[in-house]
């Protein structure tokens, strides 16, 4: 997707994902939008200049670390770190294309 979807907890994510108005124009005619993995992600983050739209912030990733926390991705320091679910970041989706 070219536009995040919005900030959320962790597990208010794949609503976000799931409202087609949360999506571009062009995003909107695809129904098989979901969370990237950590591994997803980081690819995202080294290729953000080109994708684009990226805020300096934190994003989900679908990658869980235990039953409370799952990985983000900061956009400004490149790291990834497990965070508590509770928590708000970025949600940016993906599909296979």
């Amino acid at each position: 997707e070219t536009q995040d979807q919005g900030s959320a907890t962790g597990y208010e994510a794949q609503n976000l994902i799931s409202n087609p108005s949360n999506h571009s124009l062009n995003g909107q005619k695809f129904r098989d939008w979901r969370m990237p993995t950590k591994h997803e992600l980081n690819e995202i983050y080294l290729q953000q200049v080109v994708v684009g739209g990226f805020a300096n912030l934190s994003y989900w990733s679908s990658t869980e670390n235990d039953p409370f926390d799952a990985w983000k991705q900061s956009f400004s320091a490149g790291t990834q770190f497990p965070n508590d679910e509770d928590s708000y970041a970025y949600v940016r989706s993906v599909r296979a294309f």
